[in-house]
């Protein structure tokens, strides 16, 4: 039994049933909210076999909060001073 098993029915089945419910991961468009929701209904039923694909959904989420996400809030700027002078200049090279 891979420790994910243990890790979800002991500590994360509850953390991972307010992920699937948070808005975030419905907003997201490549989650199917409703098989997802009941994947937990039935972890928490005591169903087996559910671990790995539940630690896979809950890690693939926690990571496009901590990094998609938080990036997508700062502000953005260009690391070329020129932006659109830069942009032609290197068409221009790699047209040559």
């Amino acid at each position: 039994v891979p420790p994910q098993d243990l890790w979800i029915r002991k500590r994360l089945i509850d953390e991972i049933g307010a992920m699937v419910e948070d808005r975030a991961f419905a907003e997201r468009g490549y989650w199917n909210v409703a098989w997802w929701r009941g994947a937990v209904r039935r972890a928490r039923a005591g169903e087996r076999g559910l671990a790995t694909t539940l630690w896979k959904g809950f890690i693939a989420e926690a990571w496009q909060r901590h990094f998609v996400d938080r990036v997508r809030h700062q502000e953005k700027f260009s690391v070329f001073h020129d932006p659109v002078r830069y942009a032609r200049d290197l068409r221009q090279s790699l047209s040559s």
